[in-house]
């Protein structure tokens, strides 16, 4: 469900009139995870939730606690998911392969039997996020203690996409403010960092244009 497809024209649809309509903070946030937490349903699918969901937990449970030493565990925790959904196949087949090809074959065979046929979507995006959350709480910053809170912290729908990465510390009072007065703020970008007359080259000649990903 990215920005440019039908079924995000139909979800904003639903979306955004009742969420302006809304008169209450607290039911206005209500709201809004409800629809985040099936935009990333829908975007993901169940496959790809649960991995989420229970990283989600454990940094939020850690940075709760404040001790260095569980948000550290926390941290290596989710490095730990995102190299084994991501990098397990690069590690078993590659990097082993070099050193051993028996090795290697049976490494890729213990892995095609333990990952899925594909990595939770945008595991990167919430391991990264995880983690500047935990290295913040880490340095002795107050942690999120609602869990409805963190949990918007965590599947935001408008970053969901194509980020980028969120400040907590900005990004809670930002919430607050959009939730008090009914506004709410999406940030888009297409991953490619050209400047503006680098990227209008290719209204003249679109075999000259800069790449990047126009979809996100």
């Amino acid at each position: 469900m990215i920005f440019n497809t039908y079924w995000f024209v139909l979800f904003a649809a639903a979306f955004f009139p009742v969420y302006w309509g809304l008169r209450w903070p607290a039911v206005r946030a209500t709201w809004l995870l409800g629809a985040c937490a099936l935009f990333h349903f829908h975007f993901a699918g169940p496959a790809g939730v649960l991995p989420i969901v229970v990283l989600g937990l454990v940094t939020y449970l850690c940075a709760l606690s404040q001790r260095r030493w569980l948000c550290g565990l926390a941290i290596a925790l989710c490095a730990g998911g995102l190299l084994f959904y991501k990098y397990t196949y690069f590690l078993t087949g590659d990097l082993l392969g070099a050193w051993n090809a028996e090795w290697a074959k049976a490494g890729a065979r213990t892995a095609h039997r333990w990952l899925p046929a594909a990595p939770p979507l945008a595991i990167s995006f919430f391991t990264f996020e995880f983690v500047h959350y935990l290295v913040e709480v880490f340095r002795g910053r107050p942690p999120m203690r609602r869990l409805g809170e963190f949990a918007l912290f965590a599947i935001y729908f408008p970053s969901l996409v194509a980020g980028p990465i969120k400040r907590y510390e900005q990004f809670t009072p930002s919430l607050w403010e959009g939730l008090n007065d009914g506004t709410i703020d999406i940030v888009a970008t297409d991953h490619a960092p050209h400047t503006r007359e680098e990227k209008e080259i290719g209204w003249k000649d679109g075999w000259k244009a800069h790449t990047g990903t126009p979809s996100t």
